[in-house]
Parts: structure tokens; C-alpha cells; sequence
């Protein structure tokens, strides 16, 4: 068996197989890429949210306790944009997280 790279296979599979069954098999295969990109983008979009927040956490109120930076580690985006929007308001760290 000749070894074949991911590059060719793909062009291999899709000319052996009928047209609209290749439409199929390519529509699911860029709608998977499409969603692990979002999904990609959506976790650094969270990440660089959390590293913001830890950073200016740390500025205002001195160093983050480990239950806080676990926290905000596994925080979705929507909390993290709830907690940064406290930030400046609130008069300690606990009233960041309430």
C-alpha cells in the first residue's frame, strides 16, 4: 500500500465517489471546520478575557488567591465580562465574584 498524505486522500475519496454524495461529504466536512474554528476562536477570546482580569484583579486588590484564579480559569465569557464589569466598582475581590 502506498502511503498516501491527509493532502491527497481527501481529492482521492471525493473523485471515486457520485456527485451529490461528495456535496454531502464536503459540506459536513467544512460546516466541522467552521464550528472547531469558532470553537477555537470563542476559547482565546475567553483566555485573553481571563489573563485581563487576573492581571487587573491582582493590580487593584494584590495577588489572586488560587481558589480566584481557578475562578476565573474555568469561567465562561459571559462571566468573565460580568466580573470585569465590576472591576472598577467593587470595594474587594469577593464583590468582583458575588
Amino acid at each position: 500500500m502506498a502511503d498516501i498524505s491527509p493532502g491527497t486522500l481527501e481529492p482521492r475519496v471525493a473523485e471515486s465517489l457520485p456527485e451529490h454524495k461528495r456535496r454531502i461529504i464536503m459540506s459536513t466536512a467544512e460546516r466541522l471546520r467552521a464550528e472547531g474554528r469558532a470553537e477555537g476562536e470563542a476559547k482565546g477570546r475567553a483566555e485573553g478575557r481571563a489573563a485581563s482580569l487576573s492581571r487587573l484583579l491582582a493590580q487593584r486588590f494584590g495577588p489572586l488567591p488560587a481558589s480566584a484564579q481557578l475562578r476565573i480559569r474555568t469561567a465562561d465569557i459571559d462571566t468573565l465580562d460580568r466580573w470585569l464589569g465590576r472591576l472598577l466598582s467593587a470595594p474587594d475581590l469577593d464583590a468582583v465574584f458575588e
